[in-house]
């Protein structure tokens, strides 16, 4: 029974830190196609490497990614399998950039990213962190504890700092509500009062263009 015990806490860490299973599929592509694709794109990601270095990097444990749901629900409550997925690369032990998977009923497609904040912050998930993927704004980031926390630099461009899970999502509401600015209303309330302006000082700088010419014109009144 204690071995039993033992064997279930150690799921629940392993759970825990990865927030969820990785797929049989995306488990596949890492293990068949990653290093391909890693080696196909690392020259050009990762220019400031040997080739030595570029040969000897090394694809990181990957990590399954919770979609954000476009309806701005609690991320913790779609039972979908995930999309999403990441794997920090490192060289000499150095995180420099990640692997990422995309996978869907139709298409997959992998993909190097040379951003060494994304590749900390996985490479450091904690037990119980969760990594989620925004797909609306293209950013990574970490649910721990009820907060979300910006993990890769697409994500700080919204989020400096952390924040509360319903913050955030009361946030992309916000957005959602919001809609596009579109047709003509805006931009009549925004440029009319300028372009009222322009008109009256043309009319100004023309009349007073016209007194000017008249007062130096040789077929002008003269003064004595």
């Amino acid at each position: 029974m204690r071995s039993v015990l033992v064997v279930f806490s150690m799921l629940l860490v392993l759970l825990g830190a990865a927030g969820v299973a990785l797929t049989d599929s995306a488990k596949e592509w890492y293990d068949t196609e990653g290093q391909a694709t890693l080696q196909s794109f690392a020259g050009s990601m990762f220019p400031e490497l040997s080739e030595q270095e570029l040969e000897e990097l090394v694809i990181r444990e990957p990590v399954a990614a919770v979609s954000i749901p476009e309806d701005s629900s609690d991320p913790r409550r779609v039972e979908t399998e995930p999309e999403y997925f990441a794997a920090p690369v490192t060289s000499d032990d150095t995180p420099v950039g990640v692997l990422t998977y995309h996978e869907t009923e139709i298409t997959s497609e992998g993909a190097v990213v040379a951003d060494t904040y994304l590749a900390e912050r996985i490479h450091s998930l904690e037990e119980g962190d969760t990594l989620l993927y925004d797909a609306k704004y293209g950013s990574f980031f970490i649910l721990r504890d009820e907060q979300i926390i910006p993990a890769n630099t697409d994500a700080l461009e919204y989020l400096a700092g952390s924040t509360t899970l319903s913050s955030y999502l009361d946030w992309r509401k916000s957005l959602a509500d919001e809609g596009p600015i579109l047709g003509d209303e805006p931009s009549q309330r925004n440029y009319t009062p300028v372009t009222i302006a322009g008109i009256v000082l043309t009319l100004f700088l023309t009349l007073t263009l016209i007194f000017t010419w008249l007062r130096h014109s040789p077929h002008a009144p003269q003064h004595f």
